[in-house]
């Protein structure tokens, strides 16, 4: 009787998803804390990010930004070549809190320069906007108070041509159609 061709198959499937660029095991979302009642926003507390959603839009303050839950990890940019443990809120979550379909998004920066980020990589990975770095506020200076950050150290090369998705100086989040 043959053997069943299936199961080598599927010892191979993990090596053809990585030749496609696909990742069979993404990595985990390396959550700090789960979500936490929100403060209301105060007169002149500055908002921090706005995300444009159907509904129209919805604006967070860094306050309202940290009761989202949040992730940590190291990571290093590679245009600014330093290493940090970044904290902050999944895109992913932020995504789901602001209700935006879980589409493509574009990220702008108060610069004018904006970034797409496909679905397909931060429903799967832990690609977050950071306001902390190193335990610290993300200062102007270093490129904040808001900045995405890409999950290299845990994916290998996987972001090593996308240079393009670290936004700094983050302030708004939308679909990308």
């Amino acid at each position: 009787m043959p053997t069943p061709r299936w199961p080598r198959l599927a010892l191979l499937l993990p090596v053809l998803l990585s030749a496609c660029g696909r990742d069979p095991t993404p990595a985990t979302f390396p959550y700090t804390h789960g979500a936490r009642p929100a403060p209301a926003a105060r007169p002149g507390d500055p908002v921090a990010l706005t995300v444009y959603s159907a509904r129209g839009p919805r604006t967070y303050t860094l306050a309202q930004l940290r009761a989202l839950p949040a992730v940590r990890y190291r990571a290093t940019q590679p245009q600014l070549r330093r290493t940090a443990t970044y904290e902050g809120v999944a895109l992913r979550d932020l995504v789901r809190a602001a209700g935006l379909p879980e589409r493509d998004v574009r990220v702008e920066a108060s610069n004018l320069f904006s970034a797409r980020i496909p679905a397909s990589e931060y429903l799967h990975y832990p690609i977050m906007i950071a306001y902390a770095a190193d335990g610290h506020a993300v200062s102007t200076l270093d490129k904040g108070p808001l900045q995405v950050i890409l999950p290299n150290l845990h994916t290998g090369n996987r972001y090593a041509k996308r240079g393009n998705w670290w936004v700094w100086f983050a302030v708004g989040v939308r679909s990308a159609s």
